[in-house]
């Protein structure tokens, strides 16, 4: 019954009565419960009979002027009852559609947590707290009671969050009995200061393979080799895991050489964690090699790209383009220029100007036509060679896709991706076109990778589709005769066992002392001044006899432990691509207690600074126009909040370091200003001296 006009409601679903049965009018509904019943006329033995309807349930309850309230109001004390954050005079019924009761208390404390949490995923300046578009937005739509908070809280809260997050990653690294392995790179902002990231990669205990960036901190000018390898070890021991650091992955700068070359000493590292310790970028490795080659290259395909950025210069000439696309029944798609600093920009450029090559070629005659341009129209050789340079680019680019990954190993797959790469020179190198190209990317490929990295090669040991058995073959493929195959090997089999000999070392040491350690325990008493000391013998003999069986298994049994591995056949898997290494050592790990302690750290180690890189694209969305005023601390705050943010849901994925690096690529280009003067480009003579 409708409470201004008396009139009585039926439901679809109960029977009906005859209009001429109705009443023809029912007293006023003043109680407050008649807000969550509605009366229904239903047929019961033949005849009309008026009941309360429960909006919330649908349960029927007597409904006459003679009924009364109390039962009704007995029945949404009930329904206040199963609600256990029910607040008094905000039942918000949804029963009409759901069914049931849904409430929701307000919480400012939850409130403010999420606002925070939101301006740090989505990198939004403090005052957005304060705007008045995003309070009255959130009050009108969805919590009346919502109470807005200052940008001086936010920004508190934004601390705080940090330190609080900082001590939960202090304590996951104290447990963490696996080596950490490092990339860092420096970034100039804005605000003409420098900044340094610093990422940590290591593999759980679930054999999960995470990063963390743990600083993202201003440094001062200059910034020599001598100041780096300051800085990061002042960092490694604020976090305390100056111990447990294994290698660090830099780019081709000269002084991150000389950084590389300091802290191994600083650490006290050993000389077998010394030759692993400094690892290059991979990838940016191969952007050098194929920049040296699109030099040579770029005359042949110079009338594709001339088209694409003539159809960027302005918006009447890609209006022309659109039409052309549409003529031809093609949608309509923006190429992206080429950046000269990009490679890949390049080989996306040629991939979809291939596919459009009708479309483009109408442009040219339409511009041609109707503004007096010059552009030359490419002809079937050019677009022949487009095709072979954009083939040959592509292994570069999936290349780069396997080594910047980000959950998955990458060390593993470094020489084999290097084995692809020497096999597409020799593929191309019947084309007369890629002659002088090839000559220039072999010299500079030859110049870092003549001789396998030995990190590298340790890393494909440790994957059971590849061992020593891939890295002979492979050597065998690219021309090596069997003689230098077998030095090689040998050499590195030598090195392997005494790497593993330092595993060993360590896990007998480790466990000794705790042994040893549960000796002393159990066999001291606590003691006052003046009192004895008193030994308890209980479980001694276990404990001695614990002790000994790990001294006999560590001298008889683990120095063929590792050779077990090796003699071992490779493992055929039916999808390389769905093989997980990590997997396959969580299962065996107790076949292999030592080797897969080895394997564990060397699949750890990142084949490229892309994770470190991707921080400086973050930090030039931070530190935009409307946020230049930021603290240092409290930018790095911002960006290692989002980081571990992403890093809990896992979704640090490959695809987002990659945007975010392609990212920064284009902050570069767009303002050089931000770059310090004292950053250079690389110089054919002398050692390559990028600071990003």
């Amino acid at each position: 019954m409708d409470n201004a006009s008396g009139t009585v409601n039926e439901p679809a679903n109960d029977s009906t009565t005859p209009s001429n049965n109705k009443p023809a009018s029912a007293p006023r509904l003043t109680s407050k419960v008649w807000s969550y019943f509605k009366r229904v006329i239903i047929i019961e033995n033949g005849k009309p009979v008026l009941k309360a309807k429960c909006v919330i349930c649908n349960t029927l309850f007597a409904g006459s002027p003679r009924s009364g309230t109390s039962h009704l109001s007995c029945h949404l004390k009930e329904h206040e009852a199963a609600q256990a954050r029910i607040s008094p005079g905000q039942i918000l019924l949804n029963a009409a559609v759901a069914g049931n009761l849904t409430n929701f208390a307000y919480d400012h404390a939850v409130a403010r947590k999420e606002v925070v949490d939101f301006i740090i995923r989505a990198e939004l300046p403090f005052k957005f707290v304060e705007s008045h578009d995003f309070t009255g937005m959130i009050q009108r739509a969805f919590c009346p009671q919502y109470k807005g908070i200052s940008a001086s809280t936010c920004k508190g809260d934004v601390m705080k969050k940090f330190g609080k997050e900082k001590s939960d990653l202090h304590a996951i690294f104290e447990k963490l009995d696996s080596k950490i392995c490092l990339t860092s790179h420096v970034w100039s902002s804005q605000q003409k200061m420098g900044y340094m990231s610093l990422t940590a990669h290591f593999i759980d205990k679930d054999w999960c393979l995470n990063k963390r960036v743990i600083c993202f901190k201003m440094i001062e000018y200059p910034h020599t080799g001598e100041s780096l390898a300051t800085h990061i070890f002042d960092e490694l021991l604020s976090w305390r895991i100056h111990n447990k650091i294994f290698t660090l992955s830099l780019d081709n700068a000269s002084n991150n050489d000389s950084a590389a070359s300091i802290l191994p000493s600083s650490l006290l590292l050993d000389s077998v964690q010394q030759k692993l310790f400094h690892v290059r970028c991979c990838c940016h490795i191969l952007n050098l090699i194929v920049q040296d080659g699109l030099k040579v290259l770029s005359p042949s395909i110079d009338k594709i790209t001339d088209i694409v950025r003539s159809m960027n210069s302005s918006n009447k000439r890609h209006e022309i383009w659109v039409k052309c696309c549409t003529g031809f029944n093609m949608g309509k798609i923006n190429i992206d220029n080429d950046v000269p600093h990009r490679w890949n920009s390049t080989y996306e450029l040629l991939l979809v100007a291939i596919k459009y090559k009708v479309p483009l070629h109408w442009y040219v005659k339409e511009i041609n036509e109707s503004l007096s341009c010059n552009l030359q129209v490419p002809n079937e050789e050019d677009w022949k060679i487009a095709q072979l340079v954009s083939g040959f680019l592509q292994i570069f680019y999936s290349s780069t896709k396997i080594l910047s990954g980000v959950y998955s190993p990458t060390s593993s797959r470094v020489i084999s991706c290097l084995i692809d790469i020497h096999a597409s020179f020799a593929a191309y190198s019947e084309f007369s076109v890629f002659e002088d190209a090839l000559t220039e990317m072999k010299a500079k490929f030859d110049k870092y990778w003549e001789e396998f990295p030995t990190v590298f090669c340790f890393a494909t040991i440790m994957d059971p589709r590849f061992k020593v058995y891939a890295i002979g073959e492979w050597l065998k493929m690219i021309g090596i005769d069997q003689l230098t195959i077998d030095s090689k090997l040998l050499a590195l089999k030598t090195l392997l066992f005494q790497f593993f000999d330092f595993y060993k070392r360590s896990v007998t040491s480790y466990v000794g002392q705790n042994v040893q350690s549960a000796i002393v325990t159990s066999s001291t008493l606590s003691q006052t001044p003046g009192s004895i000391v008193v030994p308890i013998m209980q479980n001694y003999s276990m404990q001695c006899l614990k002790r000994a069986k790990l001294k006999y298994s560590s001298s008889s049994t683990t120095t063929s432990e590792l050779q077990f591995y090796l003699d071992l056949p490779t493992i055929e898997v039916a999808d390389d691509n769905q093989f997980s290494v990590l997997g396959w050592w969580k299962r065996n790990q107790s076949l292999y207690p030592i080797v897969s302690l080895m394997a564990r750290d060397l699949l750890t180690i990142p084949a490229s600074t892309v994770a470190s890189e991707s921080c400086f694209s973050a930090g030039g969305r931070v530190l935009s126009e409307k946020m230049t005023s930021l603290s240092p601390n409290t930018i790095e705050a911002l960006i290692c909040l989002k980081d571990w943010a992403l890093a809990n849901s896992r979704m640090q994925d490959q695809a987002q370091d990659e945007q975010c690096a392609e990212e920064l690529m284009n902050i570069r280009a767009s303002r050089p200003d931000w770059m310090a003067a004292s950053e250079m480009v690389e110089s054919e003579s002398e050692n390559e001296t990028i600071e990003s």
